[in-house]
């Protein structure tokens, strides 16, 4: 289970301005990391017991990356800490296999990377910024409610448009085309003071009018609902499919 890397770990800030404006604040932490080494901590037959004593030192120093950073421009200041803490999900088995890394969901700073995503980004070329396909303010502001819908309240909206990045090969000269997922393991979501009440029919309501985004701007407004925590992102390559489509 240990693997603690020496080089300092890769940060793509967010670039994209636009979606400063979200139903959701978000505040990244690593408290899922802190209760499972916590748990593992307290059997010491466990054979990753020795490691999790050693992983939970980071937090010893610095407690914020349990209780959470709000300032996400911070990251870069504990980047040695977040690298070792983040190590447990990246085996190095898969490294070379996923295309996975850390990230901060809809703000886009991306950190934390497998070696074939590093590869990648490295054959992108220096000038290369990670940015969605066609996501403008409306839409991720559309696609950040659902999210809510799913992960608090239990309701799958199929939000119709998947998440894209054109990643291009300056090695071959190909663009390759690669959908995300994100994995929901390490976060949680909870409504603040400003919250509105969602119903069934609110739902129902919000279905009919898909793409009214003061509809969806009333039942969920601005920074209503706090996200803390931090995502896994998977890129899979689409692009045969991306080009019969085509």
């Amino acid at each position: 289970m240990e693997n603690l890397n020496t080089t300092e770990m890769r940060i793509i800030p967010a670039t994209n301005n636009n979606f400063e404006e979200l139903p959701l604040k978000l505040k990244v932490s690593f408290s899922a990391i802190y209760d499972y080494l916590n748990e593992i901590s307290q059997n010491s037959k466990n054979y990753n017991y020795g490691t999790a004593v050693n992983l939970l030192k980071e937090f010893d120093k610095h407690p914020e990356l349990n209780e959470g950073l709000e300032n996400l421009s911070s990251l870069k200041n504990y980047s040695d800490s977040i690298d070792k803490l983040l190590n447990i999900l990246f085996p190095d088995l898969l490294q070379t296999n996923e295309i996975k890394a850390a990230t901060i969901p809809f703000e886009f700073t991306t950190f934390k990377f497998s070696k074939r995503f590093e590869t990648i980004l490295e054959n992108a070329g220096e000038e290369f910024s990670l940015e969605p396909r066609n996501f403008d303010t409306d839409n991720m502001y559309i696609l950040t409610c659902t999210f809510i819908l799913a992960f608090y309240y239990g309701k799958k909206v199929d939000f119709h448009r998947p998440i894209l990045f054109d990643i291009p090969n300056k090695k071959t000269g190909m663009m390759r085309h690669y959908r995300a997922f994100f994995n929901g393991d390490f976060f949680k979501v909870k409504p603040l003071e400003n919250a509105v009440p969602i119903t069934d029919d609110d739902i129902q309501l919000l279905l009919d009018n898909f793409d009214n985004l003061e509809i969806w701007r009333e039942k969920f407004p601005p920074n209503s609902y706090e996200f803390t925590g931090f995502g896994i992102m998977n890129l899979f390559d689409v692009t045969s499919d991306h080009n019969i489509s085509n």
